[in-house]
């Protein structure tokens, strides 16, 4: 069975590259939000903001029952203080300037890949003071997906559409719509890769119960299984195999133990910058 990717965009200058290459038509045209698609792709329109962004994201959520786990991706521009205009960035830290809260997205990063932290901000940013790129909806988009998601079929990735030099009065719809367009490589292969996951979750782990191995060397409770399930789930994802008898796992003395051993097994691929 397959399961479309979710990709949410704030402007149409921004959705419309991506609308193009992929072929997806208009399907929701009398929504509060534009959704385009086809058979593996839904993008949905937000508006700017990050409330906006909450509301669509739930939006396309709420308008697929078939799926428990789906895959999202957040594409759009965003500010630096330093990186060239034309930079893409594989978001691996979403910071809400506003609460001070913070969120770590899934690995999926190579020497090919510039990865960095977003703030989202409520007003554009014009003084770049961190090193870090600055929107105005990742914070929005990244925990309302995360509801009905695992974190591991979730992205986020901007394009650097202005800087010290090149301030965001000078962005027009004809640049934004270049930067995206010159990214849609970039763009291709997450959506390749959070097809491969959401096939493997389905496909494998969605139904998956601890395995007689775990289950009968430790003893865990209802809440430890729960999350035992959801932490094998990541590791099945990202390509990780462990069992009971892994290296790492085997001399682990309780239920707690295999726990944070795996947690930090998870942890030790993606250190945020």
């Amino acid at each position: 069975m397959s399961f479309p990717v979710n990709i949410v965009v704030a402007l149409h200058s921004e959705a419309k590259p991506i609308i193009e290459c992929f072929d997806l038509e208009l399907s929701h045209e009398l929504s509060e939000f534009p959704v385009y698609e086809n058979e593996r792709i839904r993008l949905i329109r937000s508006g700017v903001g990050k409330q906006s962004v909450i509301r669509a994201t739930e939006f396309l959520s709420n308008s697929d029952r078939v799926s428990r786990y789906r895959a999202w991706l957040n594409v759009g521009t965003a500010g630096h203080h330093s990186f060239a205009v034309g930079t893409g960035v594989l978001v691996n830290k979403v910071v809400d300037q506003a609460t001070g809260r913070s969120w770590y997205p899934s690995a999926f990063c190579s020497a090919s890949w510039t990865c960095g932290q977003v703030i989202t901000v409520d007003e554009a940013e014009l003084d770049y003071q961190e090193d870090a790129c600055f929107d105005m909806e990742a914070a929005g988009f990244y925990p309302t997906a995360c509801r009905s998601s695992l974190i591991d079929l979730i992205f986020c990735y901007k394009v650097i559409s202005d800087n010290m030099t090149h301030p965001v009065q000078n962005i027009t719809r004809s640049l934004v719509n270049q930067l995206v367009n010159s990214h849609l490589a970039s763009i291709k292969v997450l959506i390749d890769e959070l097809d491969n996951r959401i096939q493997i979750v389905s496909d494998k782990y969605l139904q998956q119960d601890l395995t007689e191995s775990f289950s009968q060397k430790w003893r865990f409770t209802v809440t430890q299984q729960l999350l035992m399930r959801k932490l094998l789930n990541r590791c099945a994802v990202l390509g990780y195999e462990i069992t009971a008898e892994s290296e790492s796992i085997a001399h682990c003395r309780d239920s707690r133990a295999v726990i944070r051993t795996i947690e930090k097994t998870l942890d030790s691929h993606w250190k945020p910058i």
